[in-house]
C-alpha cells in the first residue's frame, strides 16, 4: 500500500514539474520578447538630442547610435540595463537610474540628486528619413506606405484584410484610401539599418537600399518589397531640383522661336506735338528810369555869351 501511495506521489510530482518546465519555456521566449521590444522602442525614443537647463547652465545628453552618445560634451558609450542607463567614460561606468515617459526623461545622479531633460532635436541620421515611401507597385492600385516624420515616429498603410486590390477605374481615390488601414510605431536608423518597432509590440529591420545626393534615405527594403520616396531631390552645390522615381520631363521647343541675332525690337513713344513758350515781354521802367532817360537825352544848355548886335 505504501508503495502505490509512493509511487503515485512520485508521478504526480513528475507530472508538475514537466508542466512547470513547459510553463517556463512558453513564457521565457515570450519575456524575452517583450524585453527586446521595450528596449527597441527606448532606444528609438532616446535617438537625439536631449537638454536640461538652469538660469546659468545647460547640460547636453546626445544618443547618437545604440552604444555611442555624448553626456555633456564629452563621448562616451552607454547600453541599457534594467530600470537604467549605465555609462561607460574613461572614468569607468556608472548607472544612472532613468525614468523616460516618451517626452522627459529623468536621470538619477550618484549624488541622489535628479535632472529632467527634454529632447530639442531628432538624430542626424533618423532626419534623414523623412517624408512617405510607396512600394514599387502599379499605382493605380491602393499601395502599402511607410511615412516617417524625420524623428523617431512612423506609419504603415496597408490594404485591409481581405482586400482584393480589385477597383474600378472610375472609383474615387478616396475611397482606395479608405480601405486601408494603418499601425503605428517608432524607429531608428543604425547604420545602413532601419529599426522599426510596432505599436502591436512587434519589431522589424529593414535594409536602406540607396541614398539621395544630399543623403537622405532614398529606398529601403521592408518585408521583401522596396519602398521607394518621389519627394524632391536636390543635388549638392545644384540650385535645380529633380523628382526622384521619375523622368525629367523634356520641354516642348517653341516651333516659332524668336530671332536671337538682332536683340529686342524696340517700339518708340507715340509722337506728342511741342508747344513753343508764350513770348515774355520785357518789364515795364519805373518813373526814376523813367526821369533818368529823359535827363540823359535833353542837351544842356550853357546859354549865349556873346552880346547880340545892338544891345546896351
Amino acid at each position: 500500500m505504501n508503495v502505490q501511495i509512493k509511487s503515485f506521489v512520485r508521478r504526480s510530482l513528475m507530472k508538475f514539474s514537466l508542466s512547470l518546465l513547459l510553463l517556463v519555456a512558453v513564457a521565457a521566449p515570450k519575456a524575452s520578447a517583450q524585453d527586446s521590444f521595450l528596449t527597441d522602442r527606448t532606444l528609438s525614443q532616446l535617438r537625439g538630442v536631449w537638454e536640461y537647463r538652469t538660469y546659468r547652465d545647460k547640460w547636453t545628453l546626445v544618443f547618437e547610435s545604440d552604444h555611442k552618445m555624448i553626456l555633456d560634451r564629452e563621448p562616451a558609450d552607454y547600453s541599457l540595463i534594467p530600470e537604467a542607463i549605465r555609462v561607460q567614460d574613461g572614468n569607468g561606468s556608472t548607472d544612472y537610474p532613468y525614468n523616460f515617459d516618451g517626452t522627459d526623461l529623468t536621470l538619477t545622479l550618484p549624488d541622489g540628486s535628479t535632472r529632467t531633460y527634454r529632447k530639442s532635436d531628432a538624430g542626424e541620421a533618423e532626419k534623414l528619413v523623412h517624408g512617405t515611401y510607396y512600394t514599387t507597385t502599379n499605382a493605380s492600385l491602393p499601395r502599402e506606405s511607410l511615412l516617417f516624420d524625420g524623428d523617431h515616429s512612423f506609419v504603415f498603410d496597408y490594404p485591409a484584410a481581405g482586400d482584393t486590390g480589385e477597383y474600378s477605374s472610375t472609383q474615387d481615390h478616396r475611397d482606395r484610401r479608405a480601405s486601408m488601414s494603418e499601425i503605428k510605431g517608432v524607429y531608428r536608423v543604425e547604420g545602413e539599418m532601419l529599426v522599426l518597432a510596432f505599436d502591436d509590440s512587434s519589431t522589424s529591420e529593414s535594409q536602406i537600399r540607396n541614398r539621395d545626393d544630399d543623403n537622405s534615405v532614398a529606398d529601403i527594403v521592408f518585408q521583401d518589397q522596396v519602398f521607394e520616396t518621389i519627394r524632391p531631390v536636390v543635388s549638392a552645390g545644384s540650385d535645380q531640383s529633380t523628382w526622384a522615381s521619375q523622368p525629367i520631363p523634356t520641354p516642348i521647343s517653341d516651333p516659332y522661336p524668336p530671332p536671337t541675332c538682332c536683340g529686342p525690337i524696340l517700339v518708340p513713344p507715340p509722337a506728342r506735338p511741342i508747344t513753343p513758350p508764350s513770348p515774355i515781354s520785357p518789364p515795364a521802367p519805373s518813373n526814376a528810369a523813367k526821369k533818368a532817360v529823359q535827363t540823359e537825352s535833353k542837351p544842356r544848355d550853357f546859354g549865349n555869351t556873346r552880346s547880340t548886335a545892338g544891345a546896351r
